[in-house]
């Protein structure tokens, strides 16, 4: 989630955008606990009445995080395999049609106003409610 919680915040400008790249850090195992790094495509927040522009973003995500922008500020090296975990989220990203778009999407917010943004000042990556998804990597907050 790290490596595109990163490109998310390099990328974000719309309000939505910047949105998604909250919902991206919110998976954050150390502040929420095991279980909350995965998601279904289906559970980002889309809009139909925007689902190309979003689901535009999202791919450019994906790319960003492919050609390994800002890693050199994690606190690990990734796992060797983390191009092919990206390449596979780029191919369902892809593949998923305005026609799954759930039209009662659960929740997805997981900070204090959502539409108040903030950049952690040391990672530039959006803040979720219990901080950043970087810090807590390198500090933990257990």
């Amino acid at each position: 989630m790290s490596v595109l919680a990163i490109a998310a915040s390099d990328l974000a400008e719309t309000l939505w955008e910047k949105q998604f790249a909250v919902w991206i850090a919110c998976h954050d195992q150390d502040a929420f606990g095991i279980g909350t790094v995965g998601f279904d495509i289906v559970d980002i927040l889309w809009e139909t009445a925007d689902f190309d522009k979003q689901k535009t973003f999202v791919l450019k995500t994906i790319a960003h995080a492919l050609a390994h922008q800002r890693w050199e500020i994690l606190t690990y090296k990734p796992s060797p395999r983390m191009d092919d975990f990206l390449k596979e989220f780029k191919e369902l990203v892809e593949a998923f049609q305005i026609k799954f778009v759930n039209p009662n999407p659960p929740p997805w917010d997981c900070s204090e106003d959502k539409n108040h943004f903030e950049k952690c000042p040391v990672h530039q990556v959006y803040l979720h409610i219990v901080g950043c998804l970087l810090c807590n990597d390198l500090y933990g907050i257990r």
